[in-house]
């Protein structure tokens, strides 16, 4: 059997300031559940040295997200993702609340001290920007998790960037599609930026397709509020247009925005690997169909616009929707000298 001594007073009060930090951090992040808020207030009612040090933390947490735009915090920050590695690891040994009344402390009051710096070197590096770059090819698909559990999947020919931050999970929609499943955060908003205009959500799904100097936004569940660039005031943003669930908005070319209902399956099919078309021409549907396609299909002449094209269709094989175009229009299905289906009206 062993027998451990008795705490000090010291690793008592550090013990306590340590839970307080991970309490406070959880209840940010937006990640209690029901249970652990029961925990929370239970913990918070056991002792006053309990109430102060929890209240401390989350004072910490939000002036430290408040002044993230300082020139302590971006100094610090910077050097703290040159010191990431091991660093990093050895800040977790030495307690979270530490780490939050250091960064506090040298941030907001500018404290000089060695030590002290140290540690809110490492606290800055667990909280620091988080950024990454994802695209997708001809025919690929990807499915993403993001650094706040939030999922995004990247439709074909697509790229976006992550760019996270103390004060916004930020996400820029570069090229092509994603449809975006927001995790829940009382206190970050998550965003997407994509061709001039934002969009605010919170535990919302919803899809964006970049069109030419414009957006398709699909809405699938939740609401989310659009916002887009001012034209007289570069670089504000001028709130416009709020979307409840089974709503799409398109905006082209700095024009208003236009918001109707819609079938919001049609628009989020395509990560199962299906198109639905319901009564588009034959020209968009081709279209549609080719960007999955590394032999894309061609048709040969101008009378795509003359036949509507309804079903459900897998991407990724050409060959099989150009043979199907052949069983309802009056079509002969050909190849071309790289292989591509090409479609020609019957004589």
């Amino acid at each position: 059997m062993k027998i451990f001594p008795p705490k000090t007073l010291a690793e008592q009060a550090a013990n306590i300031e340590e839970a307080a930090a991970r309490w406070a951090l959880l209840r940010t992040n937006g990640r209690l559940s029901q249970t652990q808020s029961a925990e929370l207030e239970h913990w918070i009612a056991r002792s006053d040295q309990h109430a102060e040090a929890f209240a401390d933390a989350a004072r910490a947490l939000e002036l430290v997200k408040v002044h993230a735009g300082s020139q302590h915090i971006v100094s610090m920050r910077a050097d703290a993702l040159a010191e990431r590695g091991e660093r990093l690891s050895h800040g977790v040994k030495l307690g979270v609340g530490a780490l939050l009344a250091a960064t506090l402390a040298l941030a907001v009051f500018g404290a000089s001290q060695p030590g002290l710096r140290d540690l809110a070197r490492q606290a800055l590096s667990a909280v620091a920007p988080q950024t990454a770059e994802y695209q997708t090819g001809v025919g690929e698909r990807a499915t993403i998790s993001l650094p706040d559990g939030s999922v995004a999947t990247l439709d074909t020919q697509s790229e976006f960037r992550v760019d996270y931050t103390i004060g916004e999970r930020g996400v820029r929609l570069l090229r092509g599609q994603a449809l975006f499943e927001v995790a829940k955060h009382r206190n970050i908003p998550f965003r997407v930026y994509a061709n001039g205009q934002r969009i605010t959500a919170v535990g919302t799904k919803f899809n964006v397709r970049l069109l030419d100097r414009g957006l398709k936004l699909t809405l699938v569940e939740g609401r989310v509020r659009v916002d887009r660039a001012s034209p007289t005031l570069p670089g504000a943003i001028t709130p416009t247009t709020e979307l409840a669930a089974g709503e799409v908005l398109e905006a082209h070319n700095g024009a208003a925005a236009t918001v109707r209902m819609t079938d919001t399956s049609r628009d989020i099919s395509w990560p199962s690997g299906l198109l639905i078309f319901q009564d588009e021409t034959l020209d968009t549907a081709v279209t549609e169909m080719n960007r999955y396609a590394t032999v894309p299909i061609r048709i040969d002449g101008r009378f795509g616009g003359q036949y509507r094209v309804s079903g459900v269709f897998k991407t990724g094989d050409p060959e099989r929707f150009a043979r199907a175009m052949t069983e309802v229009f009056p079509l002969s299905l050909t190849h071309g000298s790289s292989g591509e289906p090409v479609l020609v009206q019957r004589p």
